[in-house]
């Protein structure tokens, strides 16, 4: 998610830098010329998909950009400053990137409006300004733009940038969604789930964190993992809270890989399987996931899916109760069942090695 600026006398600090390009109107028969400059050397978005790295081609379409964009092509001076901004065709400059943006934003070109406002709030070539960003976010998200009405539901969701208002946060959210934008679709999941702005609505969380979810959402397909797992706006169904979990934990997401094994430790209704729950657990605590850490943890206090070991069970409790309270007694508890000096090599372990094994 993203969050908001705005400003409408708002001057990047590093345009002071460069030579405004006075832009004049154009006669039907430059207009025209502009064009044919345009489709003879593909100054178009197909330029940012070709990863052939033709050099002298790119070399081409960025000089074909600048004489467009010079002329006052919207289109070309947005392509202009997304080139300067990847240094594709032109050495990367992120100043004149916001420069040839915030040229195409003043004339309304929607995906300019957008990027200028992500570099506003990120501070991107120019000082971070929430309310600039906002400013820019609004002007494209009334002309549909689906990301920016998402970024505009987090600005007033959190209100950075504007004054925070929970019920418009939801309004730009479900605008987002319906335009089919994946975190539009997951932020409103959010706010049905947890009634942010409208009603607590479990059912209409599931609707739409499935459609975020089948888009390949990752938080999204883990939300909608748990809510399976728990029965909360859907017939309980383990099976389907195993698929879902499964997709974001292949890619990475900790939080999943933990939940996942988790649910094949637990009493889900999921067959019980150690080491499954063991595999995901590992690679959850090899990136450090308290959770995962401890309840690794307590696979080895119980012997399962792994060798039972109170020295290693003690060793992983000691290192989840570093950044979770959650598990600081557990050390403790073992330590009725172990003699001073299992304690001691317990202290020892290297805990990373147990991730590997």
């Amino acid at each position: 998610m993203v969050a908001s600026l705005f400003a409408s006398s708002y001057v990047p600090a590093f345009a002071e830098a460069l030579p405004w390009v006075t832009v004049e109107q154009n006669s039907q028969k430059q207009t025209e010329a502009i064009k044919q400059d345009k489709i003879n050397a593909q100054c178009d978005f197909s330029f940012f998909t070709r990863n052939d790295n033709n050099e002298k081609y790119e070399r081409e379409t960025v000089s074909a950009c600048i004489k467009s964009a010079q002329a006052g092509d919207a289109e070309s001076q947005y392509i202009l400053g997304r080139a300067f901004h990847l240094g594709k065709g032109i050495k990367k400059d992120v100043g004149k990137a916001l420069f040839w943006y915030r040229k195409a934003a003043e004339q309304g070109y929607v995906n300019a409006q957008h990027d200028l406002g992500v570099s506003c709030f990120y501070g991107q070539g120019v000082a971070k300004n929430p309310e600039k960003a906002a400013f820019w976010w609004q002007k494209s998200a009334e002309k549909g733009y689906a990301e920016s009405q998402n970024n505009l539901g987090h600005v007033y969701e959190t209100g950075n940038g504007v004054v925070r208002n929970l019920e418009k946060a939801f309004d730009w959210y479900r605008k987002s969604a319906m335009n089919e934008d994946a975190t539009g679709q997951f932020n409103l999941g959010r706010c049905y789930y947890y009634g942010i702005g409208t009603g607590k609505n479990p059912e209409q969380a599931v609707f739409w964190f499935r459609k975020s979810a089948s888009q390949g959402y990752l938080a999204a397909q883990g939300e909608l993992g748990i809510l399976y797992l728990n029965g909360e706006g859907v017939q309980k169904d383990p099976r389907q809270a195993i698929f879902w979990l499964k997709k974001a934990a292949k890619t990475g997401h900790s939080k999943a890989q933990t939940l996942l094994g988790l649910a094949y430790a637990a009493e889900t209704g999921i067959p019980e399987n150690g080491q499954k729950a063991v595999f995901w657990l590992k690679k959850a605590a090899k990136q450090g996931n308290a959770q995962a850490i401890g309840a690794l943890g307590m696979a080895y206090q119980e012997g399962n899916g792994v060798p039972k070991s109170l020295i290693n069970a003690y060793a992983l409790y000691l290192k989840a109760s570093v950044n979770s309270e959650f598990f600081a007694p557990f050390p403790k508890g073992l330590e009725k069942r172990m003699t001073p000096e299992a304690i001691a090599r317990a202290k020892s372990v290297d805990v990373n090695r147990l991730f590997e094994e």
